[in-house]
């Protein structure tokens, strides 16, 4: 949907249907596992008419009269944006005789919207009657979206790329030498069974990547046709019982760690590094606070990230691997020699994003859930090893560079620490004294600077107007960043903090607490 939303003969078709009037295309992509906003008829109506008036501000007196009159008379609007206020602004969209522009809409992945189909439906049925206003939508094979617009032109696309996946499947198996051998002796059954593999695919590519990645391994162990044959046949046709089958020979301790790593991924808002995945399963429980500051060796970084990788192999069967992150590539050229992995370069993704949905089903959650041990923590498994992973920075090579891992371990234990609080109950005091501890030593080492007392006063933490700062300068951080529990304790163990306080009071953090979080999402 991507591509056809943004190619330059779709926008060329477009313009021709326009006749000289004024086009605005926007899009919108329906993700389930997401934020209520992407997966929300309000979060699709909003984000459409955002796009609209981005392009058409000149449509804001005509789209939203109300909304105008409070910007034109106050600057402004506080009141956020319903359902009915937006549907109106669509209606006169379609209905005002004003409007003579032409709207193209693409909307991609309606079977992920979280409410009835048949309301969103006819939501787009209502806005579509105007000859003003396109729709190109998608979705999963779904009845209701095919009984509801079964009037309007379509396609599927296992019948657009069918041939593509024949060249993929032809490619991939045609230059294995075994399988050659194999076709030598009888080429009408291997490509039968290349057709098979394209009959059962429902041009869905992921499936055949992952079956041909399956017959690879099959011919790499010297089977024959026949045993291929029986390969494929045992593998199931839908993705998610196809990622089920991938794991059903992971048992014991791989499988305890196979559903841990998964956790970890799922709980993180962005991927995480090869190097901070390599703690996940350290013994010693005391190892967060036991390790000691100071920069780890290429040496060391490589051989844990190449352990690590291997444990991702053989644990996790390939739902999850490593790529070299497209931003941490560019940065890397400035910020070292070396193309060695390195940190955050090499990071952990899944397969698909279909497998994130599989592992989020309430069937695979609960089945993570049984699995794991009540000791295991997501949050505090990464809050420990972004600790430990600040004990060990100091390889980049600009002052710049290091400020910015700096921050960002600090911001992505913070919120691990905030989680870990709401999912257990209980204050991580020692975990957090601990990184307020190691952050001091790393800044006054790396960044020292006369003009500041404290790390979380430097300008990529601090929130706050000018004038005198707290004199717990932690806890003043910990209270923007919402750690309630951790606030909690450290008061009731020291109330004189509240009295004694000579820089700025600890409330007026409080007001700022909304800045401490914007500032941590900005960095996790």
């Amino acid at each position: 949907m991507k591509f056809l939303s943004s190619d330059r003969k779709t926008r060329k078709a477009l313009n021709f249907w326009a006749q000289g009037n004024q086009l605005v295309i926007a899009s919108f992509y329906f993700w389930n596992p997401g934020i209520p906003m992407q997966k929300s008829q309000l979060g699709l109506l909003q984000s459409l008419m955002y796009e609209i008036v981005r392009q058409r501000p000149e449509l804001i007196p005509t789209l939203l009269p109300m909304r105008w009159r409070s910007y034109i008379f106050y600057g402004g609007d506080p009141h956020p944006w319903t359902l009915p206020e937006l549907c109106e602004a669509f209606d006169l969209l379609r209905t005002q005789a004003t409007i003579t522009d032409k709207f193209c809409f693409f909307i991609d992945g309606l079977d992920e919207f979280d409410g009835k189909h048949s309301d969103i439906a006819k939501t787009i049925l209502a806005m579509i009657n105007s000859p003003n206003v396109k729709f190109c939508v998608s979705s999963r094979p779904c009845n209701i979206f095919e009984d509801i617009f079964s009037e309007f032109p379509k396609l599927f696309l296992q019948d657009l790329n069918r041939q593509d996946i024949e060249k993929y499947v032809d490619r991939e198996l045609f230059r294995d030498k075994q399988f050659e051998r194999l076709q030598e002796r009888d080429q009408e059954i291997a490509l039968q069974l290349v057709s098979e593999i394209v009959e059962n695919s429902s041009g869905v590519f992921l499936w055949v990547f992952l079956v041909v990645q399956n017959l690879l391994e099959g011919l790499s162990n010297a089977d024959r046709i026949d045993a291929l044959y029986a390969r494929l046949r045992a593998l199931p046709t839908d993705l998610e019982s196809f990622f089920m089958h991938m794991l059903k020979d992971t048992t014991g301790l791989y499988l305890t760690q196979a559903t841990q790593l998964f956790e970890l991924a799922l709980e993180s808002p962005k991927p995480l590094s090869l190097l901070t995945l390599s703690y996940f399963d350290e013994v010693d429980p005391e190892y967060p606070f036991t390790t000691e500051v100071r920069t780890l060796a290429q040496s060391e970084v490589d051989a844990r990230c190449e352990d690590m990788k291997r444990k991702l192999q053989s644990r996790c069967k390939g739902l999850l691997e490593v790529r070299r992150a497209t931003v941490a590539e560019n940065k890397i050229r400035t910020w070292l020699k070396s193309p060695a992995v390195f940190d955050g370069v090499a990071e952990v993704y899944f397969l698909h994003r279909t497998v994130r949905d599989f592992l989020n089903t309430p069937a695979v959650t609960f089945s993570l859930i049984a699995v794991n041990s009540e000791t295991f923590n997501a949050h505090i498994t990464l809050l420990r090893a972004f600790l430990v992973q600040m004990k060990g920075v100091g390889r980049l090579k600009t002052r710049e560079a290091l400020k910015n891992q700096f921050r960002s371990l600090v911001y992505r234990a913070i919120y691990h620490a905030s989680n870990a609080e709401e999912t257990t109950g209980i204050s991580q005091s020692r975990l957090l004294n601990e990184l307020d501890r190691v952050a001091s030593l790393l800044y006054t080492s790396l960044f020292s600077s006369s003009e500041i007392s404290h790390w979380s006063d430097d300008g990529g933490f601090a929130d706050h107007p000018n004038g005198a700062l707290s004199s717990v300068p932690f806890l003043a951080f910990a209270i923007k960043c919402g750690l309630k529990l951790y606030v909690e304790e450290m008061l009731d163990s020291d109330p004189t903090l509240l009295s004694n306080d000579s820089g700025r009071p600890l409330l007026l953090y409080a007001f700022s607490a909304r800045g401490g979080k914007r500032l941590m999402w900005e960095h996790v």
